[in-house]
């Protein structure tokens, strides 16, 4: 099994208080410097680094919302859907294990930001 990140569209830009829809925070997070896409790869390499994971045969998709913190980090990750319950926690665990972003801004101040990953796994072949 092969796993590809990737972000949707879907983002959420948050207040100490609430969680408020938005287009985009006008500065998206960014991860290690640079496109979401460094993370993607990152994601994807500790998942198919998972023997035990890898050796699954699935097919089909999973979503996990992610909100990255004031401070950069990865607070919360949540199974929106997944093709089993024992994928979709080790998605979450290792959103969870990020190392740290570079967090959104909006309005010149730094906000948390809720972004949904949208996982596609293939069958090796």
């Amino acid at each position: 099994m092969r796993m590809v990140v990737a972000f949707v569209a879907t983002l959420f830009v948050a207040t100490a208080a609430e969680v408020v829809a938005a287009p985009a925070a006008p500065q998206m997070p960014t991860f290690r410097g640079g496109p979401l896409l460094n993370f993607e790869n990152w994601a994807a390499s500790r998942f198919n680094s998972s023997k035990e994971l890898r050796q699954q045969s699935v097919e089909g998709e999973a979503q996990i919302v992610i909100l990255i913190n004031a401070e950069g980090l990865v607070e919360e990750a949540k199974v929106l859907s997944a093709p089993s319950e024992e994928i979709g926690k080790a998605l979450c665990e290792i959103m969870l294990q990020s190392p740290k972003w570079q967090p959104g801004r909006q309005n010149g101040k730094v906000v948390k930001v809720r972004m949904v990953a949208k996982i596609k796994f293939t069958k090796k072949g």
